[in-house]
């Protein structure tokens, strides 16, 4: 059973790889076979086939949710007691009126500052 990788066709950053080839894929995606990869389990262990077909591999984004840093960061100890003595139901609501206060911003990088910047 053939392999197959799904990449971008600009900058050759690999997206995912599998068995199945997918009936649709958007316009900046390419499929790619990659013929004699795969055909035993050691192989596709010691083999990765960014390294052996030449795609680029990057480590996901990681992004930090910024609610969870202001019920759980030292700088927010007082959000956080107040945010204890509340119900679930009462946690629910301000949970969401937060997450539309913040909007894109509720995620960081993990470089970023907790801060939200303008």
């Amino acid at each position: 059973m053939p392999w197959y990788a799904l990449y971008d066709k600009l900058t050759g950053r690999l997206h995912s790889l599998g068995t199945v080839l997918a009936e649709a894929i958007p316009d900046n995606l390419a499929i790619k076979e990659l013929s004699g990869w795969g055909t035993s389990g050691e192989q596709a262990k010691d083999e990765p086939p960014g390294i052996m077909w030449g795609f680029i591999i990057r480590p996901p984004k990681v992004l930090i949710d910024r609610l969870q840093d202001i019920i759980t960061h030292a700088d927010y100890a007082d959000f956080k007691e107040v945010w204890d003595a509340l119900n679930a139901t009462r946690k629910l609501k301000i949970k969401t009126a937060l997450i539309r206060l913040l909007g894109r911003a509720r995620w960081r990088n993990v470089s970023e500052s907790i801060t939200v910047q303008e």
